[in-house]
Parts: C-alpha cells; sequence; structure tokens
C-alpha cells in the first residue's frame, strides 16, 4: 500500500513541500500564479531527501575504535564496503503537523548483530526533525539525543536538488578531503586544495560536460563526490538556475554554526539519470567530515554522553534572479 502523501505551505502559498507517512520528504517546489511549479528538490524513486544520523558520510570498513573499544557497523556500502551515513534509510514517525511546519522523530536501538546482522550498530539514540515553511524558504531543525554509551555523533541533511545542464554552484571551498578509490581520506595527507578546474568560489557550471575525471575519488570517474572542509555555513552555498521558471532561480543553502562540512556529489554521465529526465547533484552542510570515527580531532566528532544532544539546522532560501 502506497504512503499517505501530506503537503504543507508557507505561509504566502508560494513554497509547498510533500512528505508522507513514513517521514520522507518527497518533493520542495514553488507554485507559480499561471498554475505550473518548479522544483527543486529531485524526485526519482528511491530519492528521498533525508536526515543523515547519527553520523554522517563514510566510516572505513565500518569499524572504529573508541574508548579502548572496537565497534562495527553495519550495512556496508557496495563495492567500495564502507558503512555510509548511519540510519538514514530508516523510517521516520509523524509526531506534529500544521499548515507550515511537520515535526518528524525516530528512535534506534544498538545492535548486536545476533538477531540483524545488517543493522549492527552500537549507537543508541533518538533524533528529531522540524521542518518548516516560511516564506523565503525551507527550514529543517535537527536534533540527536544520545541514550546509550558515549560515542562520536554528526548530523546533516542529504538533499537531492534538481540539475539542469545550466546549473551553477558556488561555495567558499578552497581546501577538501583527499579521498583516493576507496572514497577514505589519506592518512598521511588528509585535506588538499580543491583543484583549479573546480572554480567553486566564483560558480562552477557542474554540467556533465564540465566534470573532468576527479583526481580525487571514487574510481576517478567523471564526478564530484567530495567532502569540502572549513565551509562558512553562514555563507553556505548558492545554487543558480539561468532557465528555472523563465527569469531564473536561485537557491541559497546555509546552516548552523557547526556544519563546517560540505559534501557535494555530482553524478556525471556514467551514473547519472537515463537520457531525457532531469539530473540531480547533492550539497550537504554537515558537523562531521568521512571517517569521522577515526579521525575524530579533525573530522568534526561531537562526543556525546548518555542523555547529551546535538542540534543543527540547515535552510535552504529560495528567489527569483
Amino acid at each position: 500500500m502506497a504512503s499517505a502523501i501530506t503537503t504543507i505551505c508557507s505561509p504566502d502559498g508560494r513554497l509547498a513541500l510533500e512528505y508522507n507517512d513514513a517521514g520522507e520528504t518527497l518533493r520542495f517546489y514553488e507554485e507559480l500564479p499561471d498554475g505550473r511549479t518548479i522544483d527543486y528538490f529531485h524526485r526519482p524513486e528511491g530519492n528521498r531527501n533525508p536526515m543523515m544520523h547519527p553520523w554522517c558520510n563514510r566510516v572505513k570498513g565500518g569499524v572504529f575504535d573508541f574508548d579502548g573499544e572496537q565497534h562495527i557497523l553495519r550495512p556496508l556500502q557496495g563495492e567500495e564496503n564502507n558503512a555510509l551515513h548511519g540510519n538514514w534509510l530508516l523510517p521516520w514517525s509523524v509526531e506534529d503537523r500544521g499548515e507550515n511546519h511537520v515535526t518528524l522523530g525516530i528512535s534506534c536501538k544498538a545492535e548486536d548483530g545476533s538477531s540483524d546482522p545488517v543493522r549492527r550498530t552500537p549507537y543508541e539514540y533518538e533524533a528529531r526533525q522540524v521542518i518548516t515553511l516560511d516564506n523565503d524558504g525551507l527550514n529543517v531543525d535537527m536534533t540527536v539525543i544520545n541514550h546509550g554509551r558515549a560515542l562520536p555523533f554528526g548530523v546533516g541533511l542529504h538533499p537531492f536538488i534538481v540539475r539542469p545542464q545550466d546549473t551553477i554552484l558556488k561555495v567558499g571551498a578552497v581546501w577538501m578531503e583527499n579521498c583516493g578509490a576507496d572514497m577514505i581520506p589519506d592518512s598521511a595527507v588528509p585535506v588538499v586544495p580543491v583543484p583549479d578546474e573546480w572554480t567553486l568560489k566564483e560558480g562552477f557550471n557542474i554540467s556533465n560536460e564540465n566534470l573532468s575525471p576527479a583526481r580525487y575519488g571514487f574510481r576517478n570517474e567523471d564526478l564530484m563526490d567530495n567532502c569540502f572542509t572549513e565551509i562558512d555555513p553562514c555563507e553556505g552555498a548558492t545554487i543558480t538556475w539561468l532557465g528555472l521558471g523563465g527569469g531564473g532561480r536561485r537557491m541559497i543553502i546555509t546552516a548552523s554554526a557547526n556544519c563546517r562540512f560540505g559534501v557535494c556529489f555530482v553524478p556525471g554521465v556514467r551514473n547519472d539519470v537515463p537520457p531525457g529526465e532531469m539530473s540531480f547533484f547533492c550539497f550537504e552542510l554537515t558537523t562531521n567530515g568521512i571517517n569521522m570515527q577515526n579521525r575524530p580531532a579533525e573530522a568534526g566528532a561531537v562526543i556525546l554522553g548518555r542523555g547529551e544532544q546535538l542540534t543543527a539546522s540547515t535552510k535552504f532560501s529560495i528567489s527569483k534572479l
């Protein structure tokens, strides 16, 4: 049975967001006066714009040591064999809703793997998202409360954003994590300058034809899948669509002060959607970098004891050009 879809709107009725009763954010769009709509979040099957919890990005081999004990995380991600984004694909519960907001909650238990090896994790916590539309855009306030042992935590939002081939991404990124083909930062040289050909500080057209083989990253394919460091979350990222809505549109993604890592995934030709469909990319402002549990000091680990919490927020502001 298909999940019921509910819509919330901005007070002026211009912006709308759809979610279902599993707490999946399906669609964020603008309604035009003539009845047409502009979609800002991509909506192919499987892309649900989730919150990442209780940590973001990859953990090498799904294994880390903390406080004198080895911990194992499952599931692992395909051929790269790393754990990815924690429990980001589990369903949420709708705790509260109104015309302009919805509150989603989830509770996750520690699992030793005896009943379900795929869900093995030492993390025990609850998480919450408060999703609100105002007349400027979409706001997501995130909270994680630790109910288990002290562990490194992190949070962030993982939006799938529309990408017509004239999409321009601007972000003040100077440094990025130096990942090899396994998508894990090099232990000797963990951070390197952003390649000159990626003119992100001035604005970079993230079309397929501009995605030359990456110097760093998975399989060195024509794509971006990189974590940029020392991002100013108050400035965040600016996305410009020259052709949307007739006169063009702009999205500015900002976040709370603790979200100083910015992960960008642009699929490129080999990993893109079929021809004729709208492409996508992801830009995620997060509290932690890649393999955070194994490099806590440099990758933004937040150690939460039992009963302690981590909060973060992200805003997507929409305007005409």
